[in-house]
Parts: C-alpha cells; sequence; structure tokens
C-alpha cells in the first residue's frame, strides 16, 4: 500500500532529525550542547508547518494573578511555546530571544529532553498547570482550550511511569526519536495509549490537530483581551 505522502514525507523528515542528532552527539559530549541542538531543530520545523497564527518561541508562562510578593504567578523556562501573537503582547524579550508571555493565547508547550526525566518534566507540568489555571474572565471559562503539553525525548524508552500525567482538559503527549515510540492522551482523556512508529509525525499531528481545535476567545473580539492586558500591566492602578 501506497504512503500518504505526510507520512512519507515525515519519514524523510524523521530520519534527518536522527541523523542531526548523531552529528550532534559526535560534535559534543555535553548534553546541553545536543538538547539544544534538537530544541532549535523542532521549533524551526513547527514554524515551517504550521498555520502562521501560531507563534513558536521559547521562555515563560505567566498569569495576572498577583500574589502578595507582587509577583505574577510563572511557569518554569520552556523550550518551545506555541502561542497566538494577533492581540496579546510579550510581557518580557530577554537579550537571548526569550520571552514572558501571558498564559491565555498560549495553545502548547513542548519540552525537549535528552533522557527522561519524570521528576523534572512532571514538576513543570504542574507549575504550568498552576500557572494556566488562573486565566482571566471568560478565558477561565473555556477550559477545553487549556494548552497541550508535550514531551520530546531523544533517547529510547521502554515504558515511562505517566502517574500524574493524566488531565482529561489537555492532550499530553510523550515521544521517543530514537526509540519510536510514542505515549498519548488526547483532549477528555486521562489515559495514555502505546504507539509504535514515526514519533516525528505523531508529535507533528498531535501539536498540530490539538492547537486548531481550540477556538480561543480573543481570536474573536479584543474587548476581553484588553481587559486582561490592563491587569497584566497594572492600567488604571496609577
Amino acid at each position: 500500500m501506497q504512503k500518504h505522502p505526510w507520512t512519507e514525507h515525515l519519514g524523510f523528515l524523521n530520519d534527518s532529525l536522527l541523523a542531526q542528532v548523531k552529528r550532534a552527539r559526535m560534535g559534543s559530549r555535553h548534553p546541553t550542547i545536543k538538547g539544544a541542538s534538537i530544541e532549535e531543530a523542532l521549533r524551526r520545523i513547527l514554524r515551517q508547518y504550521l498555520p502562521s497564527i501560531y507563534h513558536i518561541g521559547t521562555g515563560q508562562v505567566a498569569n495576572n494573578q498577583v500574589a502578595d510578593s507582587k509577583e505574577h504567578n510563572i511557569s518554569p523556562q520552556i523550550d518551545i511555546l506555541i502561542y497566538e501573537r494577533t492581540t496579546f503582547p510579550h510581557l518580557a524579550v530577554n537579550e537571548d530571544g526569550s520571552v514572558v508571555i501571558c498564559c491565555e493565547p498560549l495553545f502548547a508547550t513542548v519540552e525537549c529532553k535528552t533522557k527522561w526525566h519524570k521528576k523534572n518534566v512532571i514538576n513543570n507540568f504542574s507549575i504550568l498547570k498552576a500557572v494556566e489555571s488562573k486565566r482571566y474572565g471568560t478565558f477561565l471559562g473555556a477550559a477545553d482550550n487549556f494548552s497541550g503539553y508535550f514531551v520530546f525525548v531523544i533517547d529510547s524508552l521502554k515504558r515511562p511511569s505517566l502517574a500524574g500525567f493524566e488531565d482529561k482538559n489537555r492532550f499530553v503527549g510523550i515521544y521517543t526519536l530514537e526509540g519510536q515510540r510514542s505515549w498519548r492522551s488526547p483532549f477528555q482523556t486521562s489515559t495514555f495509549t502505546t504507539h509504535n512508529g514515526n514519533s516525528l509525525e505523531y508529535f507533528m499531528k498531535d501539536v498540530l490537530e490539538d492547537s486548531m481545535r481550540k477556538n480561543l476567545p480573543e481570536l474573536g473580539t479584543l474587548t476581553e483581551t484588553r481587559e486582561a492586558v490592563r491587569k497584566y500591566f497594572g492600567w488604571g492602578k496609577r
């Protein structure tokens, strides 16, 4: 049976990414350098394939719930942020190009790991959920629009423990490049199913399909967006 052009093309792209990993490993034994190489490769692929409404960046996510410390609740550094740029401003842009964004326009986050470290990943996941659960106004009511959470791991995985990653309100996926295996829990599902095959194709399909499923309120009106932004920046309190 002839493969679908999308599947065939993503197969070539998967092979290219695997070759890039091998080159990075030959050129450096430092895991940070290898991880950064894959992060940049995935950001480039996402920019090339996702519709232009989705902006691809790296940085942190904040909400406008100011605590006693007078600071916003903020996530850890996230390797890849997929978010809408047409209405919400950046809260900060750093010298290295990383950003701090509002949580309301966030579609998906991607963590890139050389190896699977559950403690680190689940900690970031828990903090991100806590930040995003405090969206502003009508954005909070759209619980089915919470961002997808995707983890792209270079090394092979046999059967990772996924306890604590169950979440019916969002798509959660873990993909291993060298093992060519994925664990996926779509929106409205809290259980994971295992899939063998091209992990990059599963990853791209899931990110694209889940992002396009969402209908964020700010795409239709600027009124709620303006009020959310006013709270982020403290306008009207001076």
